[in-house]
């Protein structure tokens, strides 16, 4: 992308926003967005739309490098949410409200293919478990059963990037190696699903890397040599050897 000449053509990106609402006046989605893109600007000390936007193109141009870089606004939003929710106490919707809301200003920008997925356990879930979706409570439950570093890292990967057991078992330490080594709270993965044969775009959180980064040190003092395209889990040796303390 050619990030002068796309500046160019969206040089007013408070006009676009603006433009969406009243093209959608009378509906009540464009009076929520209003207030949740507003909190997400004052969570950040954010002055303007222009600086929204140059997050996000600063991001696009420095991905192309660095490729954590790339999701610098997307962490933003993650963030934003998980105040929303965690410190506010605000339910899942008005949370997910901001992300939606950040999402729809930028894809009105040019960036059509800007999309944030928030992780499984980001938003709370009705204590009824109607969604299907195990909660926090239940993970807890069966992550207290085993102290293993692998079923651990295999579970919360699971949990947040809501891919298949199949599809988290075929990762290689490739996929995911930045996010071992950047530090990161939060890391986005492509990964080819067996059933479809698309690209899922998915994340994980801080507790899923945090928990892959045990198991992959123990593997690395164990003296194994993990290189770009070995298995990120291998699930079929003895349990006793990747029990943590």
């Amino acid at each position: 992308m050619d990030v002068n000449r796309f500046f160019e053509a969206n040089a007013k990106p408070e006009s676009k926003w603006d433009s969406w609402k009243e093209q959608n006046a009378g509906k009540t989605t464009p009076i929520l967005y209003q207030g949740a893109l507003d909190y997400f600007m004052n969570f950040y000390n954010i002055d303007s739309y222009d600086e929204i936007l140059e997050i996000q193109m600063e991001a696009s141009k420095r991905g192309a490098t660095d490729p954590l870089s790339k999701y610098i606004l997307r962490d933003m939003i993650l963030k934003c949410v998980n105040h929303r929710i965690q410190v506010e106490k605000k339910s899942g919707n008005h949370a997910k409200t901001i992300k939606s809301a950040v999402q729809k200003f930028i894809q009105l920008c040019g960036f059509t293919d800007f999309n944030v997925r928030l992780p499984r356990g980001t938003t709370k879930i009705n204590s009824n478990g109607g969604s299907g979706i195990i909660t926090p409570q239940q993970m807890n439950i069966v992550l207290g059963v085993t102290n293993s570093l692998l079923y651990k890292a295999v579970l919360l990967t699971l949990r947040d990037s809501g891919l298949r057991l199949g599809d988290v078992l075929s990762l290689d330490i490739g996929d995911i190696n930045a996010g071992i080594n950047g530090g990161t709270e939060y890391y986005y993965i492509e990964q080819l699903t067996q059933k479809t044969n698309s690209r899922a775009q998915t994340i994980l959180g801080f507790e899923a890397l945090n928990a892959v980064r045990d198991y992959v040190r123990f593997r690395v003092s164990r003296g194994e040599v993990l290189k770009e395209d070995t298995p990120l889990f291998v699930v079929g040796r003895v349990v006793t050897e990747v029990k943590s303390n």
